[in-house]
């Protein structure tokens, strides 16, 4: 099924086996959407690029990040604070990204 109202383009340069980045335009309303998946033996900063670099692509327009950060601290409800958890945790504030995350029993 289509929906001619709804356009989607994948945003090659900045997907890879563990990013998704796709612009979605509805009714004329821009919204860059994104996957990540970042790797916990591959360091924080190449994944901090890539957030930057997306956000760099969306020029203002409306964006939604939903991540596995393999990351802990207590902004996602996590009772514990890492170092990669910090770290971004630091650079999501300093790019003025908001978390949004449920609390969950799992910790």
């Amino acid at each position: 099924m289509t929906n001619n109202q709804v356009d989607t383009l994948l945003i090659k340069q900045h997907s890879d086996v563990d990013t998704v980045d796709l612009e979605v335009i509805i009714e004329n309303v821009k919204i860059n959407l994104a996957s990540m998946y970042l790797d916990i033996n591959q360091p924080i900063d190449i994944d901090l690029m890539k957030i930057e670099a997306i956000k760099q692509h969306a020029k203002g327009a409306s964006i939604i990040i939903a991540m596995d950060s393999n990351s802990r601290t207590t902004s996602w409800h996590n009772t514990l604070l890492s170092t990669r958890g910090r770290i971004l945790e630091e650079f999501l504030m300093s790019q003025q990204l908001h978390i949004m995350n449920e609390e969950s029993l799992l910790y």
